[in-house]
C-alpha cells in the first residue's frame, strides 16, 4: 500500500464522492528505499510527495517509526506496530478535515492490508472503500492501461524478471511478458505475490502536471540468477505541467501542498481527555436517547438456522428526537443491537454465529455514523456479510407507530459456522438473490441491472456494457454484442484472441470457481430503496450453495488400527457420495442436499424447494389486491407459503427466517395500516411467525416491482 485517499460525502450534488486529500507512509529518514514491512510499499516513496503538485490535493505524509509487530490475521491494536503509524496519520488527516467519511486504499488480493486498513477505519468512525478487491487481475492490468496510467517497475522479485530489462519499465508494454510469466511460473499479473512493485508517474487523477523521472540508479539486492531482487532509487525527477486543453488545466495549483505529520505526534492528551468527557456525554445523551424508542424483537427459530430481527420504532414528534439525524440512528441502531444482543444467550447463540445482516437505516446520509455503530458490537473475526439499505419514509409517529424507523434483521447458524471463503461457482450455484436499486437508478436501471443478472447467470461476467459505456459507445449496441457473444465456442474464442494479443483471460487462482452445472431457476427478489451506501445505484445479495468437501476420496491399504479407522471412514464417505449421486437429477454436479429440487409459480407465489431439507419461497400482493382489502392479500399470500412449505415436506418449526416487504406510503397516513397489523394478519394464515415490516419504495419478483406486499420465507431443517 502506497499512497491511499481520503474521501468526503460532502461533495458537489453531481458527484457521490469527492476525493480531498491524499496520505502516505515513508520510510524514517536515513532508512532504505525498501523496508521490512508487511504493510506498506516504500520502494519510489522520493516521488511521491510530487503527488501534491500532480493533483492539487494536500498530501500527509509521515514516517513508519513501527514494525510488524502483530503478524495474525486480524489484527489487534498493539502499541508500536506499523498499523499504528496509519492510525495516527488518518487520525491528523481527520482533525485538519473534519468532513472527512472515507479511505479508499488499492488493495486486491491482501487480506492482511485490507483488515488492517478496515481496523483502523472503524477506530476513527471512517469508511473502508477497498474497489479493487478481488477483482481479476488480468482485468485490472488491462484496464489500468487503457485508462492512461503510466506507471514503471520500481522493484522487481519473481523468476523471469530481470534488473536491466524490466526494472525502470513502463508496466503498459509488459502484458505479454507478464503472462507468460503467469503461465511458466504462476506469478500474479498485477504483482500481487510481490513479484514487482510499480510507480505511477502519471493517471487521469494527475489534472496539473505529470512526474518525469530524470536519472535513477539500480540496487541490486540479491544476484539470484533465477528471480534476482532488485530496486530503483530515483536520483533525479521533475513534475512537467499539462498544457492547457488537454488533461489538464495549464498551470501548477499551489493547493497541492505537503504536509509533514510529526513522528511523535498522536491525538493529544487534552483531545483525548476531551473527547472521553465528550463520549461519556455522549454515552448519557444516547441512553436518554435510546429510551425514548421503542424496540420490537422478532423469532424464527429453526432446527439449524434462525433469525433475529430488531425493529425500531420512532418517537412521537414532541420528544425531540430525529431517527435520521447521526444521533437519532446511533441511538436507534444501539437500541436494536442491545436488543438482539440480549436474545442472544437464551437460544444458545453469540455474534461469531451470525452469518448474514440486512441493515435498514432511516438515513444513508448517516451511513458513517451507523457504520461505527455497528462495527463496535459485531465481530472482527469473521464478521457476517452485510446488506445495507435506507427505508422508505412512512406515515404516522409515536411509539410502535406505523411503521420501524430502522430494522436489523440477522441470520444465525445454530449449528456450524459457514466459512467466509467457500469453493463455489455462483452463476452456476445461485440458488437465490435479492437486488436491490435506489430511487435515483430509476425504472431504466432497474431493468438494466436485471438484464445483467441475467447474462451474468447465462454466460458469465457481462462486461461489455460498462465497458463500452466508457469508450462512449452505445448501451444499446454493447447489450447486444453482450447477447451475441454467450455461447461456449464464442467465449473460448474471445479467450484464444485476447491471448494471442498477450492479454490472458485466465482467472487468478485463487478466483477459479470449480466446476459445476445448475438445474434450476433462482428465486430474485427486485427491491427498490430511497438510496444505497456511498451514492451506488445497485447492490446484489446472493445466496448460494457450496461443494461439499468431505466427499472427498480417500483409501487406505494399511491394517493398523488408526489405517482401519481411517479405512472404514473412507467407506461411509462412499456410501454417502453413492447417496448423493442417486439423488442429483440426471447431469447434475451440485451438492447432495440439493439433491431434487422442484419449483412453483403462479399468479401470487414462486418457490424453490429441496424436499424435506430447504424452502425458499416468495408471495405477494399486487397494488389492486391490497387497494382492494389489504388483510385479505396478506392471508392469501401467507396461504401461499403454508402451501409452500407442506411441498417442501417442512413445517412452521423450520422456519430460520421471514419478512415482509412492504411500500413504505402504504402504511400510516389516512388508511391507519401499522407494522403490527400486518403481522396479525399473517400469523392467522402462518400462527406463531410474525415477520419484520420493512418499508421500501418498490418490491417484486421481477424489474418491474409492481407489488404493494411481498412475504418472503426460509426454512431448512437438517437431517
Amino acid at each position: 500500500m502506497k499512497v491511499v485517499s481520503l474521501v468526503s460525502a460532502r461533495a458537489p450534488p453531481s458527484v457521490a464522492l469527492q476525493i480531498v486529500a491524499l496520505a502516505n507512509l515513508l520510510p524514517v529518514a536515513g532508512e532504505a528505499d525498501d523496508i521490512d514491512s508487511w504493510m506498506y510499499q516504500t520502494v519510489g516513496h522520493q516521488l511521491i510527495g510530487a503527488y501534491a503538485a500532480c493533483t492539487g490535493l494536500p498530501l500527509y505524509r509521515r514516517s513508519i517509526t513501527g514494525a510488524s509487530a502483530d503478524q495474525r490475521l486480524v489484527y489487534e491494536d498493539t502499541k508500536g506496530d506499523e498499523v499504528e503509524d496509519l492510525y495516527c496519520l488518518l487520525a491528523f488527516v481527520l482533525q485538519r478535515h473534519p468532513d472527512v467519511t472515507a479511505v479508499a486504499s488499492g488493495a486486491i488480493a491482501s487480506d492482511y492490508q485490507r483488515t488492517r486498513v478496515e481496523r483502523v477505519c472503524a477506530r476513527l468512525g471512517l469508511v473502508s472503500l477497498a474497489y479493487l478487491w478481488h477483482q481479476p487481475q488480468a482485468l485490472l492490468l488491462r484496464r489500468m492501461i487503457e485508462t492512461n496510467i503510466d506507471a514503471i517497475l520500481v522493484k522487481i522479485a519473481a523468476a523471469g524478471l530481470m534488473p536491466r530489462k524490466h526494472l525502470g519499465a513502463r508496466l503498459a508494454a509488459l502484458p505479454a511478458q507478464l503472462h507468460e510469466l503467469r503461465r511458466l511460473y504462476g506469478s500474479n499479473v498485477c504483482g500481487e505475490g510481490g513479484e514487482y512493485e510499480s510507480l505511477t508517474l502519471d493517471c487521469p487523477l494527475f489534472t496539473h502536471g505529470r512526474i518525469v523521472l530524470d536519472s535513477w540508479e539500480a540496487v541490486l539486492v540479491s544476484e539470484d540468477s533465477l528471480a534476482p531482487v532488485a530496486l530503483l532509487h530515483p536520483t533525479a525527477f521533475h513534475v512537467e505541467p499539462k498544457p492547457a486543453g488537454g488533461s489538464g488545466n495549464g498551470s501548477m495549483d499551489s493547493s497541492g501542498t505537503i504536509i509533514a505529520v510529526p513522528d511523535d505526534w498522536s491525538p493529544p492528551r487534552a483531545a483525548l481527555e476531551q473527547a472521553g468527557a465528550a463520549d461519556a456525554a455522549a454515552a448519557a445523551s444516547a441512553a436518554a436517547a435510546e429510551a425514548q424508542l421503542s424496540v420490537q424483537l422478532s423469532v424464527a427459530e429453526g432446527a439449524s438456522y434462525c433469525s433475529l430481527t430488531a425493529s425500531v420504532f420512532p418517537p412521537p414528534a414532541s420528544a425531540g428526537l430525529d431517527v435520521c439525524s447521526a444521533e437519532g440512528t446511533v441511538a436507534a441502531l444501539a437500541a436494536a443491537l442491545r436488543a438482539l444482543s440480549g436474545a442472544l444467550p437464551a437460544l444458545g447463540l453469540d455474534w461469531q454465529a451470525s452469518l448474514f445482516v440486512h441493515l435498514y437505516v432511516p438515513s444513508m446520509a448517516q451511513f458513517a455514523a451507523a457504520n461505527a455503530a455497528y462495527a463496535a458490537v459485531l465481530p472482527a473475526v469473521n464478521p457476517p456479510s452485510r446488506a445495507t439499505v435506507q427505508l422508505a419514509a412512512c406515515g404516522g409517529g409515536g411509539g410502535g407507530g406505523a411503521g420501524p424507523a430502522l430494522v436489523v434483521d440477522v441470520l444465525f447458524a445454530s449449528c456450524q459456522r459457514v466459512a467466509v471463503a467457500v469453493r463455489t461457482d455462483l452463476p452456476q450455484s445461485l440458488l437465490w438473490c435479492t437486488l436491490y436499486c435506489s430511487d435515483a437508478a430509476g425504472a431504466e436501471g432497474r431493468a438494466a441491472a436485471a438484464a445483467h443478472l441475467d447474462a451474468f447467470l447465462r454466460g458469465g461476467l457481462d462486461t461489455a456494457v460498462l465497458e463500452a459505456a466508457q469508450r462512449g459507445t452505445s448501451t444499446a449496441a454493447a447489450a447486444a454484442g453482450s447477447r451475441a457473444s454467450g455461447s461456449q465456442a464464442e467465449v473460448e474464442a474471445a479467450a484464444e484472441a485476447e491471448e494471442a494479443n498477450g492479454v490472458d483471460a485466465a482467472l487468478d487462482d485463487y478466483l477459479q470457481p470449480p466446476a459445476m452445472r445448475r438445474h434450476w431457476q433462482p428465486l430474485l427478489t427486485f427491491v427498490t430503496v430511497p438510496e444505497l451506501p456511498r451514492g451506488v445505484l445497485v447492490e446484489v445479495q446472493p445466496a448460494a450453495c457450496v461443494l461439499d468437501e468431505t466427499l472427498a476420496d480417500e483409501s487406505s491399504s494399511s491394517s493398523s488400527d488408526e489405517d482401519e479407522s481411517r479405512e472404514a471412514a473412507a467407506a461411509r464417505r462412499r456410501e454417502r457420495r453413492a447417496a448423493v449421486v442417486a439423488a442429483r437429477p440426471a447431469g447434475s454436479t451440485m451438492p447432495g442436499w440439493i439433491g431434487r429440487l422442484g419449483q412453483r409459480s403462479g399468479d401470487a407465489s414462486s418457490m424453490l424447494w429441496s424436499p424435506g431439507r430447504l424452502c425458499k419461497a416468495h408471495a405477494w400482493a399486487s397494488r389492486a389486491a391490497a387497494a382492494v382489502d389489504w388483510q385479505a392479500a396478506v392471508q392469501a399470500a401467507a396461504q401461499e407459503l403454508a402451501a409452500g412449505l407442506a411441498a417442501a415436506d417442512l413445517s412452521t418449526a423450520d422456519v430460520a427466517a421471514c419478512k415482509l416487504y412492504c411500500v413504505g406510503s402504504l402504511l400510516g397516513g389516512e388508511s391507519g395500516l401499522t407494522a403490527s397489523r400486518l403481522q396479525e394478519a399473517f400469523a392467522a394464515a402462518l400462527p406463531g411467525i410474525a415477520p419484520p415490516v420493512v418499508p421500501v419504495t418498490a418490491v417484486g419478483s421481477s424489474a418491474a416491482a409492481d407489488c404493494t406486499l411481498l412475504l418472503e420465507l426460509l426454512a431448512v431443517r437438517c437431517p
